[in-house]
């Protein structure tokens, strides 16, 4: 897949193009996942939605304007994910639902399935740990790429269950790491499991509720969030719960570190963990201006830059100091204006 450059202000990337997720590679380089049909089309309107075509969006911010915008486009992959492999190619990954992989270099092979592949069941996540990019999915899959066309199984002792209702209760949809021996998987009702390197281990937590996300923080911790935002910190054997004050039905699609905190968010908005309390993040606060869930949705952090993008924009807090990449509404009325 080739990058093309983008004519911001011309080609626009809104319409009915959505933002699903944003990626830093490092604190000059951003990538912007797009959902949607392009020019607003009816064409497609009978397509499964998950097979719509998908924009990929690179964003230089050290370019000048004319050539700080490419992109590419896809159709025929679902649900399609980002993520960005540092080793052994320094580069961005995006994988579908289904296995699919694409890269700036093209289309790969479907990450292998059945007896001896890592592929189980759909694929949830991307996570770089140790400079490496891990997958996890449904039926406890578990996944490191090597390097193009090459992924190899981590599943290993891990149990699977082919029981339909399986699915509700077991698998996985986040995965972070401190270190290649000392990863952390979680999703299904409280399933948890601790890989050392060798072997996985299952870890019981005081809850039966559906898991959503986690994070193997900067302070040593683990966070591991579901339903409405409730949170358990802690490590192998130990854990507890963080009050929650969130007030929100929906979970965290998203947890990192960043410099001394937790950030967690959802498309309701953005709040941080630091010592153990939940506070709600208000942009406005910060110098940025709008309401923070016109950016809430995804956070990815490398480089020293917290990446924050959601339907309605994008924008990066550096040294204390929010910068917007785009406000989707400020630009939409700005395109009419000129209309």
């Amino acid at each position: 897949m080739s990058l093309m450059p983008l004519q911001f202000y011309k080609d626009t990337l809104f319409g009915d193009w959505e933002l699903v997720q944003g990626v830093v590679e490092d604190k000059d380089c951003f990538y912007l996942n797009y959902y949607g049909l392009p020019d607003g089309s009816e064409e497609n309107s009978d397509i499964d939605p998950d097979y719509l075509p998908k924009r990929l969006v690179a964003f230089f911010r050290d370019e000048p304007l004319e050539s700080q915008w490419y992109f590419g486009q896809v159709i025929g992959f679902p649900y399609l994910i980002s993520g960005f492999s540092e080793l052994p190619d320094n580069e961005s990954v995006y994988v579908s639902m289904e296995g699919g992989v694409v890269t700036s270099e093209g289309v790969e092979n479907k990450i292998p399935s059945g007896k001896q592949g890592p592929k189980r069941g759909a694929i949830k996540r991307l996570r770089t740990i140790d400079g490496y990019l891990y997958f996890c999915g449904g039926n406890r899959s578990v996944g490191k790429r090597l390097g193009r066309n090459q992924w190899e199984n981590l599943c290993i002792n891990l149990p699977k269950d082919t029981h339909k209702s399986a699915y509700l209760t077991m698998g996985f949809k986040d995965i972070d790491g401190f270190a290649a021996d000392d990863i952390y998987c979680a999703g299904g009702q409280a399933d948890v499991w601790h890989y050392n390197g060798a072997t996985w281990r299952q870890i019981q937590l005081p809850t039966n509720i559906d898991l959503e996300s986690l994070v193997c923080a900067g302070d040593g911790q683990v966070y591991i969030s579901g339903e409405q935002g409730l949170t358990f910190v802690g490590r192998g054997d130990h854990w507890q719960a963080i009050p929650n004050t969130v007030n929100s039905m929906l979970p965290f699609k998203d947890m990192v570190w960043y410099e001394d905190r937790v950030w967690c968010t959802n498309s309701h908005g953005t709040w941080t963990i630091y010592k153990d309390r939940f506070n709600r993040y208000q942009m406005e606060k910060q110098s940025l201006p709008g309401k923070m869930h016109v950016y809430s949705g995804s956070l990815s952090a490398r480089d020293g830059v917290l990446l924050l993008a959601g339907p309605n924009g994008a924008a990066f807090l550096e040294n204390g100091q929010w910068t917007v990449i785009y406000n989707r509404i400020k630009m939409d009325m700005a395109v009419l204006d000129k209309n």
